[in-house]
C-alpha cells in the first residue's frame, strides 16, 4: 500500500506542475510516457482526483 500511495503522490505532483506554464515544458517527457492510458492533462487531473478520494 505504501508503494501505491507514493505513486499517487507522484501523479499529484505532475498535475501541480502541469498547471504551471513555466514548468510545463519539463513535463513533456513524463506526460508522453502516460499517453498510453491518458488522453490529455485533463484526463490525468481527473484520474488523480479520483485516486485522492480513496486515500
Amino acid at each position: 500500500m505504501g508503494a501505491l500511495r507514493r505513486k499517487n503522490t507522484h501523479d499529484v505532483q505532475i498535475v501541480t506542475l502541469a498547471n504551471k506554464n513555466t514548468e510545463r515544458d519539463g513535463l513533456n517527457v513524463k506526460v508522453h510516457q502516460r499517453k498510453h492510458f491518458l488522453n490529455d492533462d485533463a484526463g490525468l487531473f481527473l484520474k488523480v482526483k479520483s485516486l485522492v478520494i480513496w486515500l
